[in-house]
């Protein structure tokens, strides 16, 4: 039976070397239609192209409170296939400016980069932006508990997506380099 999806590898069984978690202040933020153009190859993204004048944003934000979870959608009966990303970080104390900046971010549609801790790069957005679905805040109860924010983003794409370090290289970061 011939087949038009043909599988193209298989796995071998890894060493046991991987950490989870997202490295500190890796967190990159950009207004989604900022980026003008990609070029993808097997689901990495070997080239991007920001809107003149535009920035990526750091946020930031300390070891152990940035994750993600992605979830493959698939109907087989419908043909549809999609993937769905919900990145969540916790950004200690409030503040006004937190709060305008927090706004902001909920305004339109965004495209976001994170490092992982085995130094791969993931994007999210890439089709149609990255959105922040939640946002809470807690002054924190006791003297040892946050004070702060857990910030939501949610992104559906047509694959899961990492970026070539050369790419984030390349990112004008609000005035730094990567």
């Amino acid at each position: 039976m011939a087949t038009s999806c043909p599988l193209t590898t298989g796995f071998a069984y890894e060493c046991d070397e991987t950490t989870g978690g997202i490295k500190a202040g890796s967190l990159l933020i950009t207004q989604w239609e900022n980026v003008t153009a990609t070029t993808v190859l097997a689901g990495e993204i070997t080239a991007l192209t920001q809107a003149a004048t535009t920035e990526f944003f750091r946020y930031s934000i300390k070891k152990e409170m940035v994750d993600f979870n992605g979830t493959m959608n698939h109907d087989p009966a419908l043909g549809s296939y999609y993937v769905e990303d919900i990145l969540t970080a916790a950004l200690i104390n409030l503040s006004k400016e937190k709060n305008v900046e927090l706004k902001l971010l909920a305004g339109k549609p965004l495209f976001i980069i994170v490092q992982d801790l085995n130094d791969v790069y993931h994007g999210f957005g890439l089709q149609s932006g990255a959105e922040q679905i939640g946002t809470t805040r807690s002054s924190g109860k006791e003297y040892g508990t946050m004070n702060g924010y857990n910030l939501s983003f949610t992104a559906k794409d047509t694959n899961w997506y990492t970026v070539g370090s050369s790419v984030v290289a390349s990112l004008v970061v609000n005035g730094e380099a990567t």
